[in-house]
């Protein structure tokens, strides 16, 4: 019997793309963990937990849970210092273009299937999508561009190609809801990207949910587990760390709880054998 044909994004059911997403984010999770310098993997202090919450560097709006975990893990698999992302479009916003994906070893562009120059890979976001951003038409059916300009009011240069930055127009156009992915890119990402276009991290919608959830009779379960399959101390400290982040509280990694608590009754396991003899 043939294999059947794989399914595309777009003829996935919800079920089908949330399943396909799971295992592309539990991958990312662990590639991170195994390069031993995920935030999850050391100790930090309230502060230090949301100095590096990752954000959007457009809006200065943090990113949470799942896609948190997701971009503190790409910080550890790229080495990243800034936990600062944007999407391509508003990287191209402010003035930055995409860089190619080069080969380490020869210095080449490497291909995409299609041929074309292929471009750096980014870290995918799932949300559920109730409208698109379609391109922008004119009175003759034609997509609307417009031009990336600096805070002067000038057309910005790409260094790339010598000339202006040009975009498409977009509006929002409202849909049926159905979960779709974004891609997120690290700002070092794009060549001539405007540093003065970057905006701080804006902690003030985390801190009033905060807020708000110290008033609530109940309290949002976090479980990497349950969500994504993983277990064993990835799993304590996915759940922990996330928790951390959302309370505002210290974080302390939970694999090295449990080491600590262990030494202790090996040394008694020792005393006790000593004693029988």
């Amino acid at each position: 019997m043939a294999n059947a044909k794989r399914k595309s994004w777009e003829e996935m059911t919800n079920a089908e793309k949330k399943e396909s997403f799971d295992k592309h984010a539990k991958y990312k999770l662990f590639e991170a963990h195994k390069t031993g310098k995920a935030d999850w993997q050391k100790n930090m202090t309230k502060e230090e937990v949301d100095n590096t919450i990752p954000y959007n560097a457009s809006t200065g709006k943090t990113y949470s849970r799942e896609t948190s975990m997701l971009l503190r893990a790409e910080m550890a698999i790229k080495g990243y210092e800034k936990a600062q992302f944007v999407t391509m479009e508003q990287g191209n916003m402010m003035g930055g273009t995409l860089k190619y994906k080069v080969d380490e070893q020869t210095g080449e562009i490497q291909k995409t299937k299609n041929g074309k120059d292929a471009r750096v890979e980014g870290v995918k976001m799932l949300y559920i999508a109730d409208y698109e951003m379609r391109p922008k038409l004119d009175e003759n059916g034609k997509e609307i561009k417009a031009f990336v300009k600096d805070k002067a009011g000038n057309e910005v240069i790409s260094k790339q190609t010598g000339k202006p930055i040009e975009y498409t127009v977009k509006e929002k156009i409202p849909i049926k809801p159905r979960l779709e992915t974004k891609t997120l890119y690290h700002v070092s990402q794009f060549d001539d990207l405007d540093k003065t276009k970057i905006k701080e991290r804006d902690l003030n919608a985390i801190q009033n949910y905060r807020e708000q959830a110290k008033t609530q009779p109940y309290e949002i379960k976090v479980d990497y587990g349950k969500n994504l399959g993983i277990s064993g101390n990835l799993e304590k400290q996915l759940n922990h760390l996330t928790i951390a982040q959302n309370k505002g509280i210290d974080y302390y990694n939970p694999a090295q709880l449990d080491m600590s608590k262990e030494k202790p009754k090996t040394r008694a396991k020792k005393q006790d054998k000593g004693m029988e003899r």
